[in-house]
Protein backbone atom coordinates (compact mmCIF):
# COMPACT_ATOMS: atom_id res chain seq x y z
CA UNK A 1 0.00 0.00 0.00
CA UNK A 2 1.38 3.41 -1.12
CA UNK A 3 2.53 5.79 1.96
CA UNK A 4 0.92 8.77 2.93
CA UNK A 5 3.27 11.62 2.54
CA UNK A 6 1.83 14.80 4.14
CA UNK A 7 2.82 17.89 2.05
CA UNK A 8 3.77 20.97 4.95
CA UNK A 9 -0.03 22.53 3.42
CA UNK A 10 -1.69 19.55 5.20
CA UNK A 11 -0.24 19.39 8.27
CA UNK A 12 1.18 21.84 10.11
CA UNK A 13 4.83 20.60 10.68
CA UNK A 14 6.57 22.52 13.71
CA UNK A 15 6.01 21.80 17.29
CA UNK A 16 7.33 25.31 18.27
CA UNK A 17 4.82 26.83 16.47
CA UNK A 18 1.87 25.15 17.16
CA UNK A 19 2.00 24.87 20.83
CA UNK A 20 3.88 28.45 21.54
CA UNK A 21 0.50 30.25 21.50
CA UNK A 22 -0.82 27.20 24.21
CA UNK A 23 2.59 28.11 26.16
CA UNK A 24 1.99 31.64 26.91
CA UNK A 25 -1.49 30.78 27.29
CA UNK A 26 -1.07 28.15 30.12
CA UNK A 27 1.88 30.44 31.84
CA UNK A 28 0.33 32.61 35.12
CA UNK A 29 1.72 35.64 35.54
CA UNK A 30 1.88 36.40 39.16
CA UNK A 31 4.00 39.06 40.39
CA UNK A 32 6.26 35.86 42.07
CA UNK A 33 4.88 32.62 40.62
CA UNK A 34 5.45 29.79 42.67
CA UNK A 35 8.11 27.50 40.93
CA UNK A 36 6.53 24.16 41.14
CA UNK A 37 3.68 24.67 38.91
CA UNK A 38 6.16 26.38 36.54
CA UNK A 39 7.88 23.43 36.50
CA UNK A 40 4.98 21.58 36.23
CA UNK A 41 3.54 23.11 33.10
CA UNK A 42 7.32 23.48 31.87
CA UNK A 43 7.01 19.19 31.76
CA UNK A 44 4.22 19.10 30.05
CA UNK A 45 4.69 21.14 27.47
CA UNK A 46 7.63 19.23 26.81
CA UNK A 47 6.21 16.24 26.68
CA UNK A 48 3.50 17.80 24.57
CA UNK A 49 6.10 18.71 21.65
CA UNK A 50 7.92 15.49 22.06
CA UNK A 51 4.29 14.17 21.13
CA UNK A 52 3.52 16.15 18.51
CA UNK A 53 6.89 15.35 16.35
CA UNK A 54 6.13 12.18 16.95
CA UNK A 55 2.96 12.31 15.31
CA UNK A 56 4.69 14.02 12.64
CA UNK A 57 7.36 11.58 11.83
CA UNK A 58 4.75 8.61 11.77
CA UNK A 59 2.67 10.62 9.40
CA UNK A 60 5.77 10.74 6.90
CA UNK A 61 5.87 7.39 7.63
CA UNK A 62 2.58 6.03 6.51
CA UNK A 63 1.26 4.65 10.18
CA UNK A 64 -1.43 7.18 10.52
CA UNK A 65 -2.94 5.58 13.62
CA UNK A 66 0.04 6.36 15.46
CA UNK A 67 0.00 9.90 13.84
CA UNK A 68 -3.52 10.47 15.18
CA UNK A 69 -2.97 9.13 18.72
CA UNK A 70 0.46 10.94 18.97
CA UNK A 71 -1.59 14.28 17.87
CA UNK A 72 -4.00 13.57 20.48
CA UNK A 73 -1.62 13.05 23.60
CA UNK A 74 0.09 15.83 22.34
CA UNK A 75 -3.45 17.66 22.60
CA UNK A 76 -4.77 16.84 26.07
CA UNK A 77 -0.99 17.84 27.57
CA UNK A 78 -1.50 21.33 25.61
CA UNK A 79 -4.81 22.04 24.37
CA UNK A 80 -3.56 24.44 21.35
CA UNK A 81 -6.27 24.95 18.46
CA UNK A 82 -3.36 24.36 15.77
CA UNK A 83 -2.85 20.43 17.00
CA UNK A 84 -6.79 20.06 15.87
CA UNK A 85 -5.96 21.14 12.37
CA UNK A 86 -3.83 17.54 12.45
CA UNK A 87 -5.98 15.28 13.91
CA UNK A 88 -8.41 16.67 11.36
CA UNK A 89 -6.34 16.02 8.59
CA UNK A 90 -5.69 12.50 9.65
CA UNK A 91 -8.65 11.32 10.66
CA UNK A 92 -9.85 12.20 7.60
CA UNK A 93 -7.30 10.11 5.77
CA UNK A 94 -8.12 6.84 7.94
CA UNK A 95 -11.71 6.87 6.91
CA UNK A 96 -13.05 8.27 10.16
CA UNK A 97 -15.02 11.53 9.21
CA UNK A 98 -16.74 11.66 12.38
CA UNK A 99 -13.71 12.99 14.31
CA UNK A 100 -12.34 14.54 11.74
CA UNK A 101 -15.56 16.69 11.68
CA UNK A 102 -15.20 17.01 15.22
CA UNK A 103 -11.45 18.59 15.19
CA UNK A 104 -12.07 20.81 12.43
CA UNK A 105 -15.07 22.45 13.64
CA UNK A 106 -13.14 22.76 17.05
CA UNK A 107 -10.49 24.14 15.17
CA UNK A 108 -12.67 26.77 13.49
CA UNK A 109 -14.45 27.74 16.89
CA UNK A 110 -10.81 27.49 19.24
CA UNK A 111 -9.14 29.47 16.29
CA UNK A 112 -11.59 32.05 15.60
CA UNK A 113 -9.46 35.06 13.73
CA UNK A 114 -6.09 33.53 14.94
CA UNK A 115 -6.46 31.43 11.78
CA UNK A 116 -5.00 32.55 8.76
CA UNK A 117 -7.94 33.61 5.61
CA UNK A 118 -6.59 30.70 3.18
CA UNK A 119 -6.51 27.86 5.75
CA UNK A 120 -9.90 29.18 7.19
CA UNK A 121 -11.28 28.62 3.80
CA UNK A 122 -10.02 25.28 3.54
CA UNK A 123 -11.06 24.01 7.18
CA UNK A 124 -14.60 25.41 5.90
CA UNK A 125 -14.60 23.84 2.90
CA UNK A 126 -13.73 20.57 4.14
CA UNK A 127 -16.57 20.68 6.80
CA UNK A 128 -18.98 21.14 4.12
CA UNK A 129 -18.01 17.96 2.53
CA UNK A 130 -17.73 15.99 5.83
CA UNK A 131 -20.92 16.51 6.96
CA UNK A 132 -22.32 14.74 3.58
CA UNK A 133 -20.25 11.84 5.08
CA UNK A 134 -21.78 11.53 8.54
CA UNK A 135 -25.03 10.79 10.48
CA UNK A 136 -26.47 13.28 13.11
CA UNK A 137 -28.46 11.75 16.07
CA UNK A 138 -30.47 14.08 18.27
CA UNK A 139 -30.31 12.11 21.26
CA UNK A 140 -33.07 12.40 24.04
CA UNK A 141 -32.82 10.89 27.54
CA UNK A 142 -33.78 11.55 31.50
CA UNK A 143 -32.07 14.71 32.61
CA UNK A 144 -29.08 14.36 34.64
CA UNK A 145 -28.33 10.53 33.03
CA UNK A 146 -24.73 9.66 32.00
CA UNK A 147 -24.56 8.87 28.14
CA UNK A 148 -22.19 6.99 26.21
CA UNK A 149 -21.79 5.78 22.66
CA UNK A 150 -20.11 2.68 21.69
CA UNK A 151 -18.58 2.52 24.92
CA UNK A 152 -17.38 6.81 24.58
CA UNK A 153 -18.23 8.94 26.91
CA UNK A 154 -20.60 11.73 25.80
CA UNK A 155 -21.64 13.87 28.91
CA UNK A 156 -24.91 14.30 30.59
CA UNK A 157 -28.16 14.45 29.58
CA UNK A 158 -29.52 16.81 27.96
CA UNK A 159 -26.66 17.33 25.50
CA UNK A 160 -26.35 21.19 24.15
CA UNK A 161 -25.49 19.53 20.32
CA UNK A 162 -26.73 16.46 18.06
CA UNK A 163 -23.74 13.83 18.10
CA UNK A 164 -21.73 13.40 14.90
CA UNK A 165 -21.24 9.27 14.26
CA UNK A 166 -20.24 7.77 11.20
CA UNK A 167 -22.28 5.74 9.27
CA UNK A 168 -23.09 1.81 11.02
CA UNK A 169 -24.24 0.43 13.58
CA UNK A 170 -24.14 2.24 17.14
CA UNK A 171 -24.57 1.17 20.70
CA UNK A 172 -26.23 4.09 22.83
CA UNK A 173 -26.78 4.12 27.08
CA UNK A 174 -28.21 6.07 29.33
CA UNK A 175 -27.18 5.52 33.11
CA UNK A 176 -29.14 6.87 36.17
CA UNK A 177 -28.31 6.43 39.62
CA UNK A 178 -29.84 3.70 41.71
CA UNK A 179 -31.53 2.58 38.16
CA UNK A 180 -30.34 -0.34 35.79
CA UNK A 181 -28.93 1.31 32.60
CA UNK A 182 -31.01 1.96 29.29
CA UNK A 183 -29.22 0.88 26.44
CA UNK A 184 -30.70 1.03 22.16
CA UNK A 185 -28.69 0.22 19.48
CA UNK A 186 -29.56 1.58 15.78
CA UNK A 187 -28.10 1.58 12.53
CA UNK A 188 -27.96 5.37 11.39
CA UNK A 189 -27.04 6.61 7.38
CA UNK A 190 -24.31 9.67 6.71
CA UNK A 191 -25.92 12.80 5.69
CA UNK A 192 -29.11 11.83 7.68
CA UNK A 193 -30.61 13.07 11.11
CA UNK A 194 -31.96 10.37 14.13
CA UNK A 195 -33.77 10.62 16.68
CA UNK A 196 -33.04 8.15 18.94
CA UNK A 197 -35.04 8.16 22.54
CA UNK A 198 -33.43 6.58 25.39
CA UNK A 199 -36.77 5.80 27.79
CA UNK A 200 -37.15 3.75 30.60
CA UNK A 201 -40.23 1.71 29.66
CA UNK A 202 -43.48 2.14 31.89
CA UNK A 203 -43.87 -0.16 34.43
CA UNK A 204 -46.58 -3.09 33.31
CA UNK A 205 -49.69 -2.90 35.33
CA UNK A 206 -49.59 -5.73 38.61
CA UNK A 207 -51.71 -8.46 36.58
CA UNK A 208 -55.12 -8.51 38.98
CA UNK A 209 -55.80 -12.37 40.17
CA UNK A 210 -58.19 -13.61 38.30
CA UNK A 211 -61.58 -12.77 38.98
CA UNK A 212 -63.55 -15.68 40.88
CA UNK A 213 -66.92 -16.71 38.59
CA UNK A 214 -69.92 -15.28 40.19
CA UNK A 215 -71.83 -18.50 42.11
CA UNK A 216 -74.30 -20.29 39.87
CA UNK A 217 -78.06 -19.47 40.48
CA UNK A 218 -80.33 -22.48 40.98
CA UNK A 219 -81.59 -22.14 37.34
CA UNK A 220 -86.17 -22.40 37.02
CA UNK A 221 -85.73 -25.92 35.53
CA UNK A 222 -84.58 -27.68 38.88
CA UNK A 223 -87.73 -25.70 40.65
CA UNK A 224 -89.89 -27.20 37.59
CA UNK A 225 -88.98 -30.44 37.71
CA UNK A 226 -89.99 -30.50 41.56
CA UNK A 227 -93.16 -28.87 40.61
CA UNK A 228 -93.41 -31.51 38.06
CA UNK A 229 -92.91 -34.66 39.71
CA UNK A 230 -95.47 -33.55 42.80
CA UNK A 231 -97.93 -32.56 39.30
CA UNK A 232 -96.99 -36.15 38.15
CA UNK A 233 -97.51 -38.13 41.18
CA UNK A 234 -100.97 -36.48 42.16
CA UNK A 235 -102.03 -37.45 38.45
CA UNK A 236 -100.88 -41.12 39.09
CA UNK A 237 -102.79 -40.99 42.42
CA UNK A 238 -105.84 -39.50 41.14
CA UNK A 239 -106.10 -41.98 38.18
CA UNK A 240 -105.11 -45.10 40.24
CA UNK A 241 -108.18 -44.01 42.49
CA UNK A 242 -110.52 -43.63 39.00
CA UNK A 243 -109.18 -47.35 38.16
CA UNK A 244 -109.73 -48.73 41.87
CA UNK A 245 -113.43 -46.96 41.74
CA UNK A 246 -113.60 -48.57 37.91
CA UNK A 247 -113.58 -51.71 38.76
CA UNK A 248 -115.58 -51.85 41.63
CA UNK A 249 -118.57 -50.77 39.00
CA UNK A 250 -117.25 -53.16 36.93
CA UNK A 251 -117.85 -56.02 39.31
CA UNK A 252 -121.35 -55.06 40.36
CA UNK A 253 -122.66 -54.77 36.84
CA UNK A 254 -124.24 -57.88 35.47
CA UNK A 255 -123.92 -58.77 31.94
CA UNK A 256 -124.61 -62.06 29.71
CA UNK A 257 -123.47 -62.06 26.07
CA UNK A 258 -121.24 -64.56 23.61
CA UNK A 259 -118.53 -66.14 25.80
CA UNK A 260 -119.83 -64.68 28.71
CA UNK A 261 -118.37 -60.71 26.92
CA UNK A 262 -120.63 -58.32 27.72
CA UNK A 263 -121.96 -56.65 24.46
CA UNK A 264 -120.31 -53.65 22.95
CA UNK A 265 -123.02 -51.75 23.73
CA UNK A 266 -123.78 -52.25 27.32
CA UNK A 267 -122.47 -50.75 30.35
CA UNK A 268 -120.17 -53.60 31.79
CA UNK A 269 -117.75 -52.86 28.12
CA UNK A 270 -117.72 -49.39 28.57
CA UNK A 271 -116.91 -49.72 32.26
CA UNK A 272 -114.19 -52.14 31.01
CA UNK A 273 -112.90 -49.86 28.32
CA UNK A 274 -112.36 -46.66 31.18
CA UNK A 275 -110.79 -49.83 32.86
CA UNK A 276 -108.02 -50.52 31.00
CA UNK A 277 -107.65 -46.91 29.92
CA UNK A 278 -107.01 -45.78 33.62
CA UNK A 279 -104.93 -48.95 34.44
CA UNK A 280 -102.50 -47.94 31.41
CA UNK A 281 -102.49 -44.60 32.61
CA UNK A 282 -101.63 -44.54 35.44
CA UNK A 283 -98.54 -46.51 35.08
CA UNK A 284 -97.28 -44.15 32.41
CA UNK A 285 -97.67 -41.64 35.47
CA UNK A 286 -96.23 -43.84 37.22
CA UNK A 287 -93.43 -44.45 35.28
CA UNK A 288 -93.37 -40.31 34.60
CA UNK A 289 -92.48 -40.03 38.20
CA UNK A 290 -90.23 -41.78 38.81
CA UNK A 291 -88.30 -40.36 35.90
CA UNK A 292 -88.69 -37.02 36.85
CA UNK A 293 -87.74 -37.92 40.72
CA UNK A 294 -84.76 -39.12 39.41
CA UNK A 295 -83.39 -36.05 37.22
CA UNK A 296 -84.46 -33.73 39.48
CA UNK A 297 -82.59 -34.82 42.49
CA UNK A 298 -79.37 -35.66 41.02
CA UNK A 299 -79.77 -32.21 39.40
CA UNK A 300 -80.84 -31.14 43.12
CA UNK A 301 -77.54 -32.68 44.74
CA UNK A 302 -75.03 -32.10 41.99
CA UNK A 303 -75.93 -27.97 41.75
CA UNK A 304 -73.59 -25.68 43.71
CA UNK A 305 -75.91 -23.67 46.46
CA UNK A 306 -77.67 -20.59 44.73
CA UNK A 307 -76.76 -17.22 46.26
CA UNK A 308 -80.16 -15.89 46.37
CA UNK A 309 -82.86 -18.29 45.04
CA UNK A 310 -86.01 -16.58 43.68
CA UNK A 311 -88.44 -19.23 42.95
CA UNK A 312 -89.96 -18.66 39.62
CA UNK A 313 -93.89 -18.28 39.38
CA UNK A 314 -95.49 -21.54 40.64
CA UNK A 315 -96.26 -23.72 37.50
CA UNK A 316 -99.83 -25.01 36.59
CA UNK A 317 -100.89 -28.43 36.14
CA UNK A 318 -104.44 -29.92 35.31
CA UNK A 319 -106.20 -32.94 34.59
CA UNK A 320 -109.18 -34.07 33.11
CA UNK A 321 -110.80 -37.22 31.92
CA UNK A 322 -112.57 -37.78 28.77
CA UNK A 323 -114.27 -40.47 27.85
CA UNK A 324 -112.37 -43.53 27.13
CA UNK A 325 -108.91 -41.28 27.99
CA UNK A 326 -107.52 -38.70 30.31
CA UNK A 327 -106.40 -35.43 29.27
CA UNK A 328 -102.97 -33.83 31.14
CA UNK A 329 -102.48 -30.06 30.52
CA UNK A 330 -100.22 -27.63 32.53
CA UNK A 331 -98.26 -24.02 32.01
CA UNK A 332 -94.61 -23.52 32.95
Amino acid sequence: MARWQPPAATLLLSASIALTGAHAAGQPRPSSPPREPVVRAESELARAREHFQRGVEFAESGQLQEALDSFQSAYDLQPAYPILYNIGQVSRHIGDPARSLRAFERYLAEGGVKIDGDRHAEVVAAVAALRLQVATVRLQAPSGATLSVDGAPLGSAPLRDPVVLNPGTHRFRAELPDAPPIERSLHVRAAHTTDVTLERPSPRPATPPPAQPPPIERSSPLWIGWALTGTLAAAATATGIASIVTAVKLSDTPYAGPDRRPHPDASAATLGARLDTLAVTTDILLAATAASLGVTLVLSLTAPSPRAPVPPEAPRVSLGVAPGHLVLTGTF
